[in-house]
């Protein structure tokens, strides 16, 4: 279990002991987004002023990579065993990643909204959804470069607050 606080720390709790195995610190800023591997082995953070993604090996508490290529604060994180990241920000920008080669798949901007809040990603069919900040719809689109287009699927007028794919 891991907590983020606003001091650029992270918390993290053995649930087995119960007591916290570690606090990690290397921001200057609080965190904004983590997410874990799902091998529990890695876990991604994000900073409120730093826009990049910082890969940290749970094992040795050091960070691992340093994953630029936001132009503004990174709001929602997902990871998933294959070394896919999703990342969405204020910059209103999606980025697949592949988190083990330290590098970018894919970008996906939004032309409407104040940013990406949400994201969710299926490694079944390959592909990310996004939902924009006072946006009421989500994007479905490939994770690789194709030629496939978007598909938009129109959200309640009140905006969507929680995203879920089930594969």
């Amino acid at each position: 279990v891991t907590f983020p606080e606003a001091l650029g720390k992270v918390h993290v709790y053995d649930m087995i002991t119960k007591e916290r195995a570690m606090a990690l610190t290397s921001r200057v800023d609080r965190v904004m987004a983590f997410a874990v591997s799902p091998c529990g082995e890695y876990m991604f953070t994000s900073g409120e002023y730093n826009h990049d993604i910082l890969v940290w090996n749970l094992t040795t508490s050091v960070v691992k990579a340093r994953l630029t290529g936001h132009q503004a604060r990174v709001c929602c994180l997902e990871a998933h065993e294959d070394g896919t990241l999703l990342s969405g920000g204020d910059d209103k920008t999606c980025i697949v990643w592949n988190w083990k080669m330290e590098s970018i798949v894919r970008q996906y901007s939004m032309k409407r909204g104040y940013g990406i809040g949400k994201v969710a990603y299926c490694s079944n069919h390959g592909v990310a959804v996004v939902v924009g900040n006072n946006n009421p719809d989500a994007v479905v689109f490939p994770c690789q470069n194709t030629n496939k287009q978007p598909l938009t699927l129109k959200g309640p007028p009140g905006g969507i607050s929680t995203l879920v794919y089930n594969e």
